[in-house]
């Protein structure tokens, strides 16, 4: 657990040095800007399996709910640093009749976010988004039938995706990979990693 929590903090730490680095270079360049730090909601939805390695082949896709706030991002500039605060429904379905596998978390991403276009919030702006994310689980089930037990407390995530950003309003996709095996019976056999595509859309405040 710690060496996931160094991992984790690691690159962390080179998401927020970078960003914040950049930014303010950026920013003396000169030109119309929209600076400020900004933040906002955004939600939609989540489509996600579970990697069972070689023993997947009994589950499919689950549709569910992802959703919270955002901030930063550094919406006037090249660079800047965005950190989420989201409700997150995942899991998988059984193919034979629909049994559920469910998993929600409280994720929290921090993401370096590259700009591109105009800098100006009555202009249009496309981003692309990478960094790291924790999932501290809140409840585990399967059909229906808690198993927490059987489940680690937290999952390590690779964020990536982009968005296009105009005036207030948001659309954005992510993939989110699970990095750590999140069943506690480490056998082979058992390994469980959570995969998962969000499709978001979103307002920011300021």
């Amino acid at each position: 657990m710690r060496d996931g929590f160094k991992g984790v903090a690691l690159a962390a730490a080179v998401v927020l040095g970078v960003g914040l680095a950049a930014a303010p270079a950026h920013a003396q360049s000169g030109g119309k800007q929209d600076y400020g730090i900004g933040f906002g909601v955004k939600g939609g939805l989540l489509f996600s399996s579970l990697d069972f390695g070689e023993n997947d082949d009994f589950l499919k896709n689950k549709t569910g709910f992802t959703g919270g706030l955002f901030i930063g991002g550094n919406r006037g500039g090249l660079l800047g640093v965005e950190l989420d605060l989201l409700y997150a429904e995942k899991g998988a379905k059984t193919r034979s009749n629909d049994e559920d596998f469910e998993i929600k978390v409280l994720q929290v991403p921090i993401l370096l976010r590259l700009n591109a276009g105009t800098h100006s919030r009555a202009g249009i702006n496309v981003y692309g988004l990478v960094g790291p994310a924790i999932d501290f689980r809140l409840d585990t089930k399967f059909r229906g039938i808690d198993i927490v037990d059987s489940t680690e407390g937290y999952d390590v995530n690779l964020v990536f995706g982009g968005g296009i950003e105009s005036t207030r309003f948001l659309a954005e996709v992510r993939y989110n990979h699970g990095l750590r095996n999140i069943s506690k019976d480490v056998s082979g056999s058992d390994e469980i990693k959570t995969r998962s595509v969000a499709a978001l859309i979103g307002v920011r405040f300021n």
